[in-house]
């Protein structure tokens, strides 16, 4: 079962679709309104974005704070994929640093890296046009990260936790051409 962390009510619904274009099966956790998650045991999380500041994420008044605590008690056996916002949230927690950067939005090739090229999640995606929409870049401050992609600035578009089923990307997956086959690779993965 896939677990879809939705952090602004009806700005997922794109990524909704596509799960149901895909026969996945999931449930929906909105932070914002929900205090705890639904009780399941999950294969899969998918973090969708939204127009919020990850640095919410160490105020215990924020539902991004709730978030962090859920997800830094989700077992290593779990698949997870953070996007925009949730890439964010997944670099924060494993310690990389977050800046402000100029606003990216619209379509942009991005280039996989050697690491990108071998990733499950990126099966059968060569260099290709995503969606982006936002104004954050990550930064990689440990050797705990690995970038799969980076987009037309070079900046880091996708990565992967090492050790851990854990991926970020900054660009938007459900506004994009090879996004349904993105999501497909990642609910392949167990």
């Amino acid at each position: 079962m896939l677990l879809l962390i939705e952090q602004i009510e009806g700005k997922s619904q794109q990524i909704k679709n596509l799960l149901e274009s895909l026969d996945a099966h999931f449930a929906i956790w909105s932070p914002h309104k929900q205090p705890d998650p639904p009780s399941c045991d999950y294969d899969h999380i998918i973090i969708s974005g939204g127009g919020l500041h990850v640095e919410e994420i160490d105020n215990p008044l924020s539902f991004l704070y709730r978030e962090r605590e859920f997800l830094e008690c989700s077992t290593n056996d779990c698949a997870i994929l953070g996007i925009c916002l949730g890439a964010e949230i997944l670099a924060k927690i494993a310690d990389h640093q977050i800046s402000i950067s100029h606003r990216q939005q619209g379509p942009q090739k991005v280039t996989l890296t050697r690491n990108g090229k071998r990733d499950l999640l990126f099966a059968n995606i060569h260099d290709s046009m995503f969606y982006f929409n936002h104004q954050r870049r990550i930064i990689p401050t440990s050797d705990n990260l690995s970038v799969l992609a980076r987009d037309e600035s070079h900046n880091l578009a996708a990565f992967k936790l090492k050790n851990k089923k854990t991926w970020g990307v900054q660009f938007h997956p459900e506004n994009s051409p090879q996004g349904i086959l993105l999501l497909r690779n990642f609910l392949a993965i167990s």
